[in-house]
């Protein structure tokens, strides 16, 4: 028996298609470089951008006097986060070109929480 070898026919793959895009801000960390590539991805592929921050408050922690963390100081850490992730949407905002249609999302949550449930939302992360 004889093996004929085929010619081996190269197909090209058709292209990729993102419709949705998330990036996800770190509160801690400069916003402009993400959302830039963001931006970039969004505009090569027609796509809506979707910028999303979330922190949480820590837990409760007792230190070594037996002091716990009360309401008030929770509160109060509660008041800046929802001030920084103010301050991250203005910079997302600002730095969207009117060109790109755009969504924002926050929440005082676990960040890692909040991405996955948004996740579903997009089709590139």
């Amino acid at each position: 028996m004889q093996f004929i070898p085929h010619s081996i026919v190269q197909r090209k793959a058709p292209a990729m298609s993102y419709k949705s895009i998330i990036v996800n801000l770190a509160i801690d960390a400069p916003p402009a470089p993400i959302v830039k590539l963001g931006i970039e991805l969004a505009e090569r592929f027609g796509a809506r951008l979707i910028g999303l921050a979330a922190a949480d408050v820590p837990p409760l922690v007792a230190t070594g006097d037996g002091m716990v963390y009360e309401g008030e100081v929770m509160q109060i850490q509660h008041t800046e986060i929802e001030k920084r992730l103010a301050e991250l949407r203005a910079e997302f905002e600002r730095l969207l070109p009117a060109s790109i249609f755009s969504e924002w999302g926050q929440a005082v949550c676990s960040p890692t929480r909040f991405l996955s449930i948004s996740a579903r939302s997009a089709d590139l992360i």
